[in-house]
């Protein structure tokens, strides 16, 4: 063997072990932002039911001063509360048992922008009550709600951000770096307008 043979076999490994080596590390940062986004998705769905329990009792309050408003409230909340927890931001992709029979995939995205209306017309229902003619602690609470669906949805979009844009490369399609797991999809939730002055 001549030393050009050698030294190009050389080369070839390691070109060859750099890139496995990168294939290796590319794959385990989108499966850590896999996880970021399931992790922020399941935060979102939980600040979206402390704002329905919130939001439920704002209502029981209204009841008394403004029965019409109340029931506006009751029955944004009722439809907010018809999708499931995760019908904004869409399905937990963790393993489950196959299902008995193939939904289509048209329906899931129809139910999330469902879901998504609901949600919004709560939040701007949220939004337009007079906070000054709540209770003081109530007021807080639903304050302090509103701010953290905000920021649940936020980092959920920038987690689905990061996830997206790794995903988008070419390398990590061609090379299927993310197997089977659905692409993430943003969460397009209105954000309460400023506080009056």
């Amino acid at each position: 063997m001549s030393v050009e043979l050698i030294v190009l076999v050389v080369v070839l490994v390691a070109a060859l072990a750099a890139a496995l080596l990168g294939a290796y590390l590319t794959a385990h940062r989108l499966d850590r932002l896999h996880i970021r986004t399931d992790l922020a998705r399941a935060a979102l769905a939980g600040a979206l039911e402390r704002r329905h329990a919130v939001a439920a009792a704002v209502a029981r309050d209204l009841a008394d001063r403004d029965p019409p408003g109340a029931y506006r409230l009751f029955h944004a909340l009722a439809r907010a509360r018809a999708h499931p927890p995760d019908a904004v931001a869409g399905p937990d992709p963790a393993p489950q048992p196959p299902p008995r029979r193939r939904t289509d995939r048209a329906d899931d995205d129809e139910a999330g922008e469902n879901a998504e209306l609901a949600e919004n017309t709560l939040g701007m229902m949220l939004a337009a009550l007079d906070v000054e003619a709540l209770p003081v602690d109530l007021a807080s609470e639903l304050e302090d709600a509103t701010d953290r669906v905000s920021m649940a949805r936020r980092f959920y979009n920038d987690a689905v951000r990061d996830t997206r844009g790794l995903r988008e490369q070419t390398a990590v399609r061609a090379l299927r770096l993310a197997g089977r797991a659905p692409m993430p999809n943003y969460v397009e939730l209105v954000d309460a307008p400023p506080p009056r002055a």
